[in-house]
């Protein structure tokens, strides 16, 4: 019986054995996905950093346009700002103590409950007296007479939100007109 025995015919150090092993090749493509699955990784980490930086940066706006328009809401409502402007005096707050420090010439108001607090800086300025515009609801629009009891008082309401941790500021603006008799 013939023993079959196979041996190599090249030294070890030859080129023939380099290219027979291998076994550092599973280490190699290990170490490759490894590297592939970090950068991936950093790359969703980076993107959702940058989301959640966005969405917040949003919240910190509306919060800050709400506050504005809140401001606004009660700047148009709160009647005695109209009855303390005077011909002499046509900007409320008119008295420099209300005045805050922050923005001068505007009322302080805080909105919101303590968690979710943001400001709202508010300013009156009364602009002119006039006829009262058409469709107002005066006796001339029901057909009851020529509407001459009445005047109108026209006024522009400012106002500035600011966010959470003065993170953003909203500015508003409106045109009020109150009806007065002559």
């Amino acid at each position: 019986m013939r023993d079959f025995r196979f041996t190599s015919h090249t030294s070890p150090q030859g080129l023939g054995s380099a290219m027979g092993n291998e076994q550092g090749f599973a280490l190699v493509i290990v170490l490759i996905m490894i590297l592939l699955l970090s950068i991936l990784g950093a790359t969703v980490l980076n993107s959702t950093t940058s989301d959640i930086r966005m969405t917040g940066d949003y919240r910190n706006r509306e919060t800050a346009f709400f506050a504005a328009d809140a401001g606004l809401e009660f700047a148009e409502s709160y009647g005695l700002i109209y009855s303390s402007m005077s011909p002499t005096s046509t900007t409320w707050p008119g008295d420099s103590s209300l005045s805050s420090t922050e923005f001068p010439g505007y009322f302080k108001q805080q909105v919101g409950d303590h968690d979710s607090a943001s400001t709202a800086y508010v300013k009156v300025d009364f602009v002119k007296t006039g006829a009262v515009p058409a469709g107002m609801g005066t006796e001339a629009d029901s057909g009851l007479g020529s509407g001459t009891g009445f005047m109108a008082n026209f006024y522009v309401v400012s106002a500035i939100g600011v966010g959470p941790n003065n993170a953003s500021r909203a500015e508003v603006e409106a045109e009020v007109v109150k009806i007065v008799p002559k």
